[in-house]
């Protein structure tokens, strides 16, 4: 009887064993990210651009496609058309941004289909109680070949708020029951993967603005943002600067 129980205990000693070593095996092999998957350079027809009146000459345009990051094409002074290459990642994108010189004129993302060759520019003027904001989130310093991913929110009316991941068009309207001065801030992750946010002629957000959201958010705002009566009524650029000195330790695993 004894030795009966000392071989079964010895059994259950080496699957023990067995199982540990297997363990440490599959803890040692790096875990399998989401985005393992390589990516593939895919290449469609040149897509020509043309606007149908000089006044609605474009100043950048750009293929949206989400989590890539963006390569802008700009249109000079001389230009009467451009044709920018429609070489991408993974997949043959279906829209493009197009932003006027003209900051008084509405910036526009166009569907294209895949077999579209050419689309012509046409767009109205901004109303007066519109802001549209456009921009390209930087390169997620995490994730090497994607777009950051980043969100803007408005402080008081924390219901209206969007996601940017490439290149990216937003707007706010001016209701009968504002006045002209709109706070908003920009959050992002992961933190302090950028230096700097700024978007020409607004201001920070006042203390009461800031305060407020401090507690809706759960810590700092550290990029808030205030709209001002001059504003109103055009097209803003959202500029965004990585910090060099990020460290990548940060980042989620």
């Amino acid at each position: 009887m004894q030795r009966v129980l000392l071989r079964y205990l010895v059994f259950v000693k080496a699957l023990l064993i067995i199982f540990y070593w297997q363990l440490n095996i599959y803890a040692a092999q790096p875990p399998e990210r989401w985005d393992s998957n390589p990516d593939i350079i895919v290449e469609g027809r040149p897509l020509t651009v043309t606007w149908d009146k000089e006044e609605h000459r474009p100043k950048v345009i750009v293929w949206v496609q989400d989590f890539t990051i963006p390569s802008p094409y700009y249109v000079t002074s001389e230009q009467k058309t451009i044709t920018i290459p429609r070489t991408v990642r993974n997949e043959l994108p279906a829209k493009i941004l197009v932003v006027p010189e003209n900051n008084l004129l509405k910036p526009k993302i166009i569907e294209v289909k895949p077999t579209e060759t050419e689309v012509i520019f046409k767009t109205d003027l901004i109303p007066p109680n519109e802001i549209w904001f456009w921009g390209l989130t930087p390169p997620n310093p995490c994730l090497p070949g994607w777009a950051m991913n980043i969100s803007a929110r408005l402080i008081h009316n924390t219901k209206v708020y969007a996601d940017f991941c490439g290149a990216f068009l937003w707007h706010i309207t001016l209701s009968k029951e504002d006045n002209y001065e709109i706070a908003f801030y920009l959050t992002f992750y992961p933190k302090d993967a950028l230096a700097d946010i700024t978007i020409k002629d607004f201001g920070e957000a006042n203390d009461i603005s800031k305060a407020f959201c401090h507690i809706h958010h759960g810590g700092e705002c550290k990029f808030t943002f205030e709209t001002n009566k001059n504003v109103w009524g055009k097209s803003h650029q959202i500029i965004f600067k990585l910090n060099p000195f990020f460290d990548k330790s940060k980042c989620p695993i």
